[in-house]
């Protein structure tokens, strides 16, 4: 899927550390992560297994894969819009109420 990207269509990120918040945070699990018309569908290992032995994957139903991102030695972060946004006010918090705004 090239320009103009309106989410629709099927990515599939394969073989990335997959940071789950309620999972191993140090050395997050090793899956794929399959993204349908712009949403999560699935996040585990071995959907690129599934699919290249011919197996049944439910999320994708008769549809195939339009792109595939390889992100080994890569962190994969499913589900972030625009993480970056309010980041910067939790690891800050308390650090800058007593400075005077006017010098």
């Amino acid at each position: 899927m090239t320009g103009g990207n309106t989410g629709a269509g099927v990515i599939l990120i394969r073989g990335g550390r997959v940071y789950r918040h309620d999972g191993n945070v140090d050395l997050p699990e090793v899956a794929d992560v399959l993204v349908a018309d712009g949403r999560v569908a699935a996040v585990r290992a071995n959907i690129v297994e599934d699919l290249a032995q011919g197996r049944t994957v439910p999320e994708l139903g008769a549809r195939g894969v339009d792109e595939v991102i390889e992100a080994e030695d890569r962190l994969v972060i499913p589900g972030f819009v625009n993480a970056h946004y309010h980041t910067h006010d939790v690891l800050l918090k308390g650090c800058f109420e007593t400075i005077p705004l006017e010098f």
